[in-house]
Formats: structure tokens, C-alpha cells, sequence
């Protein structure tokens, strides 16, 4: 089974999953295109843009394996928004793919295409993956770990040494690969390592030279980001560390203690009405084990459950988008849950009820996008009518018309200033901080928000703004002067679809390397 497994995309006998799979990504897509005129409004993608401009083992805030992703996909796609949306709902799939592998290798086949479309209708794999960032990486990682952990210790493979081995190290590898998404994964390998202590044949494999293989794989795998936090004074941790106050945080426990309903409500409430006869019983047996040893029950629900210790600890303030990949094992369950009885007409039901609610879902999503895209504009909401695109635009005509050799650096205001090098030239190199010694001409970019009772194209329509951004630049342009040019200019987004004008406000400062004396 395992090894068909990884060629299922491609089986024959494979019940419609790719296409589905392919339908998902391009509906989310495309209505992404037809309801946003941004990404995300904090700038993590950009942020991810920016590390992925080279290569690195790590950055000061998160381990490497976002940047990564980033740099490969944009070296061979345009960097645009709909380009964004394909990687971050095609990471999305992958996800979903794993959960109807991990489904089969639990031995639940007849369900495994249900589980997999109706996950999709929760908000980690609808409107939240449309954010590409340290949470949502995970979403593939986590059911693929969980594959190769069950395959590597799998009793049908007991005389296939050589798969089994092959399984061990593809394990080690993806566990070392959910670290350098995120260190949060090391909830899902201590719940794994839970799991095979108190099951007989975790033990069992525990004895065998697997584990060991695959323990030994992820270390080799790990070792270039030890080493480079070695070096670099072990900056992610420090950024974790700050995550927590060292005092519990009851409000926040007590959102994430909800979370398993608020992320997956619309998900749970599909897989109940799919399976005839569910109701009512269906809407608390779904969630139940199997005794103690109910490998999915606890695949399920240890990650959440340690979370809320670690909450409890006040190690860390709980983070609600941390859940995102942490439900990828709901789905089994329910379905799992809802067959046991049912007649072999019930069982044979369900794919076709899922992939019903399924389509219906994605038309859905198409037919609100406009409609949300109309209330953004009609609300005037920032991130809607931010002008990124045409702020990066305007920067580089300024720079353009002013300086006659070519921009190769930007810094300021991060991430916001790297929609200059997405928007305008991805090979403009973004930087934390304006260097201080220049070899080569840059600016840095400093917004100043929305223009109160401003005029259309005009520069300096508003009083003096300062911010810290602003007050860096002047700094370093200090000793400077006869090679830095400050300018401000505002912009706007217009079209059918903005209803409203609302410009922005921005100073930059070009500086020209040739000007040095």
C-alpha cells in the first residue's frame, strides 16, 4: 500500500482526488483574484519574499524553510498576487493530499476521498491558506510526517527491509524539513514519540534500526541550521522566547480552547451530513476514541491537547493561527466514527454526498468573491485600497527619471518596503537596514499612511509626518546629503473596483553611490 501511495496523483483506479485537488487550488485562486487587490495586510508574504531573495539557514525571526520555498517558486514564477495565491493554495493541496494518503495507510480507504474534500472547507484550508506563512507551511508537513512515521513502522512491510528503511529516512527528513518551517512542529514529533511509548507496536519499532535511521537523517538534515544559530547567537530562539511573558495567559487559553470548533465547524457539520443517518448521534460520536490505544484519536487530538499544556505553563502566549495545521487527522476520525455500523451502501455513499458538498462549496466561494470584493470597497477598508503595486510603480519612475544608474537596494520600513522589489524588480535586494557603507545605489521607503484631506497627484499636500521610519532615514542621510534625495509623492488605486479615493502617503530617499565624493 505505501508504495502505490506515493504514486497516487497518478493511479487509475484513484476516485477523481487530483482533479478535485486541482479544481480546489484554481477556484481559491481565482476567487482571490477577483476579491483581493493585496497580500496579506501585515506583510508576511513579503516578508517571505525578502528571505527568499537568497539563500540563508535561518533569519532572526523564523527558521529557514520559508524563504526557501519562496526563492525557488519565484525564480521560476512571475511576482505577482495570483502567483502568491497558486503557491499558497497549492501548499494547501499537498496538505489535503497527505490526508487522503495518511487516511489509506490507517487502513480507511473507503473514506480517505471524503475526508480529504471535506477538510477543505475548514478555515485552515479555505480563507487562512491564502496566507503563505510559518502556519500554513505546515500544512502539508505534518500528514506527510505522519505517513511516513506509520509506513516506517508498518507490519506489512516486515520482509521489505529496503522500503522500510527508505520510509525511516523519508521521515527524517520531513521531520527535520517541519522544523525549519516551524519550531511549533516539535508538538507534532513529541506527540508521535508519545504515541509509539504507549502503543505495543511503538514499542516494537522503537527496537528496530528504523527510528534510529530516521532520528540519525534528521540530525544530519538539521545540522547546517544548528550551526548557523550557533553562530548567530540563536536569534529564532530568542524570537520564541519573546513570544512568551512567562505568565498564563487565561484569555488567550481559553480562545484556543475553542478553536477545534471555530476552525473546523463548517468541516465537522459537512462530514455529519454526508454519512445518511448520522444525525443527531453523529454530532458527538465523531469526536470520540477507541479506547486507549486509538492510534487516531490521538493523532487527533495530542497536538492540541500539549499545546494547551505548554499555554498553561506560561512558556507562551497561545497564538490562535499556531492550531492551523494541527487538526490534519479531524476528518479521519469523524468519518471513521460515523461509518462504524453503517451498511456497505452507507460507506459506498460517502464519497459521492462529500464531493457534492464539496462542488457546492467552491461555487459558493466563486459566487461571494465579488460580493466581498464589492463590501471592501463600499467599507474603504486600508488593506483593499492599499496601493502597493502603484507605490512601487511611482518609486521607480522617481528613481528613473532621477538617477542614472540602476537601484539595487531598498530598505525602511520592513516588510512593507519589499512590495518595491516584488511589485517593481525582483532583483532589488531588500534589506533590514539601509547598509552602512553602500557600494551601489538605494533607497529607503518609508510609508506615511493615508492622506487626510489631501489632493489627488499633489506632493506635500499634508503637514510634516515623522515616523521611525522617517527619523532612521534623516539619520543616515545626515552625513549624506549631497548624495540622498528626499522625495514625497502620494498615490492611489482606482478603477471600477474603488469606489473610493483614497490616496497613501509616502517619503523615500534615493541614494546614488556615484554621487560620492
Amino acid at each position: 500500500m505505501t508504495s502505490k501511495a506515493i504514486q497516487f496523483l497518478t493511479r487509475a483506479s484513484n476516485p477523481g482526488i487530483s482533479a478535485l485537488l486541482v479544481l480546489y487550488v484554481l477556484a481559491w485562486v481565482l476567487s482571490h483574484l477577483v476579491s483581493d487587490t493585496n497580500l496579506d495586510p501585515y506583510g508576511d508574504m513579503l516578508e517571505n519574499f525578502a528571505w527568499g531573495q537568497e539563500f540563508a539557514w535561518g533569519n532572526d525571526k523564523h527558521p529557514p524553510l520559508l524563504g526557501w520555498i519562496s526563492g525557488m517558486w519565484f525564480s521560476i514564477f512571475p511576482t505577482n498576487q495570483a502567483s502568491y495565491h497558486l503557491l499558497a493554495y497549492g501548499n494547501a493541496a499537498l496538505g489535503l493530499a497527505g490526508i487522503y494518503v495518511l487516511a489509506g495507510r490507517l487502513g480507511l480507504q473507503k473514506i480517505a476521498l471524503a475526508a480529504a474534500v471535506v477538510m477543505s472547507l475548514a478555515l485552515p484550508y479555505s480563507t487562512l491558506a491564502v496566507k503563505f506563512n510559518a502556519n500554513t507551511i505546515l500544512l502539508p508537513l505534518w500528514p506527510w510526517v505522519v505517513v511516513a512515521w506509520l509506513s516506517s513502522q508498518s507490519a506489512g512491510l516486515a520482509t521489505q527491509s529496503g522500503k522500510r528503511f527508505l520510509w525511516a529516512g523519508l521521515l527524517g527528513v520531513l521531520a527535520a524539513l517541519c522544523l525549519l518551517g516551524k519550531y511549533y512542529s516539535g508538538v507534532l514529533l513529541l506527540s508521535l514519540g508519545i504515541i509509539t511509548l504507549a502503543t505495543l507496536q511503538g514499542r516494537q519499532w522503537l527496537a528496530s534500526p528504523y527510528p534510529w535511521i530516521a532520528l540519525t537523517v534528521a540530525l544530519l538534515t538539521l545540522a547546517p541550521h544548528l550551526i548557523w544559530l550557533g553562530a548567530n547567537d540563536f536569534a529564532t530562539f530568542q524570537y520564541v522566547q519573546d513570544q512568551g511573558g512567562g505568565e498564563i495567559d487565561l484569555r488567550q487559553l481559553g480562545k484556543f480552547m475553542l478553536i477545534p470548533v471555530g476552525y473546523w465547524l463548517i468541516a465537522w457539520l459537512a462530514a455529519v451530513f454526508s454519512v445518511p443517518g448520522a444525525l443527531p448521534r453523529g454530532l458527538w460520536l465523531s469526536w470520540l476514541p477507541r479506547g486507549r490505544g486509538d492510534v487516531l484519536f490521538w493523532l487527533a487530538w495530542l497536538p492540541f491537547l500539549l499545546t494547551l499544556m505548554f499555554g498553561l505553563t506560561g512558556f507562551v502566549s497561545l497564538s490562535l493561527p499556531w492550531a492551523i495545521p494541527m487538526g490534519f487527522a479531524f476528518s479521519i476520525l469523524w468519518y471513521r466514527n460515523l461509518i462504524t455500523g453503517a451498511s456497505e451502501e452507507v460507506i459506498s455513499s460517502v464519497a459521492g454526498r462529500s464531493t457534492k458538498i464539496f462542488m457546492g462549496w467552491l461555487c459558493l466561494v466563486l459566487l461571494l468573491s465579488p460580493i466581498y470584493a464589492w463590501q471592501q470597497g463600499e467599507a474603504g477598508n486600508k488593506n483593499y485600497y492599499l496601493p502597493r503595486q502603484e507605490s512601487a510603480l511611482m518609486l521607480m519612475s522617481l528613481w528613473q527619471q532621477s538617477q542614472s544608474e540602476p537601484l539595487v537596494w531598498v530598505s525602511g520600513d520592513v516588510p512593507e518596503a519589499g512590495l518595491v522589489a516584488f511589485y517593481g524588480d525582483p532583483e532589488i535586494r531588500i534589506l533590514n537596514q539601509a547598509p552602512a557603507q553602500p557600494t551601489a545605489g538605494g533607497v529607503i521607503f518609508c510609508p506615511l499612511g493615508i492622506v487626510q484631506n489631501g489632493v489627488k497627484g499633489e506632493v506635500n499636500a499634508n503637514p510634516p509626518v515623522t515616523t521611525a521610519c522617517t527619523r532612521a532615514a534623516d539619520h543616515w542621510s545626515a552625513g549624506r546629503a549631497e548624495q540622498v534625495i528626499k522625495a514625497e509623492y502620494s498615490v492611489a488605486k482606482s478603477g471600477l473596483r474603488f469606489f473610493q479615493h483614497i490616496p497613501f502617503r509616502y517619503r523615500v530617499y534615493l541614494y546614488e553611490h556615484r554621487a560620492a565624493k
